[in-house]
């Protein structure tokens, strides 16, 4: 998992599915990088996700309760936006469809 800090920010680049067969690795890796980050933004970077199951929703909500600041999630594709959306992730996290400039501010 490539990760990256912008000095104010970590953004962390999700790629592929995140489901069952690899919630426990993934949920490791971003709270190894996020140990680091203490005090950071946390920015994930989910234009290279294709698909995020109910299992990968909870890890997404685990980490967001663990970031010292705001959990954001960025360039979100149409198919994976709309799971954030059905399931009311929209409502209860910043889950965006572009970046909007925040990787610049």
């Amino acid at each position: 998992m490539k990760y990256r800090d912008n000095g104010k920010k970590v953004i962390i680049y999700l790629t592929g599915r995140i489901d069952a067969s690899n919630i426990a690795e993934t949920e490791c890796r971003i709270r190894e990088i996020l140990v680091g980050y203490t005090g950071y933004d946390a920015v994930l970077d989910a234009s290279d996700l294709m698909y995020i199951s109910s299992a990968g929703l909870r890890i997404i909500m685990k980490i967001s309760r663990i970031v010292d600041n705001k959990l954001r999630i960025i360039n979100c594709t149409d198919e994976v936006y709309e799971i954030f959306f059905v399931t009311g992730f929209t409502d209860i996290l910043d889950v965006n469809k572009a970046s909007d400039g925040l990787l610049t501010e």
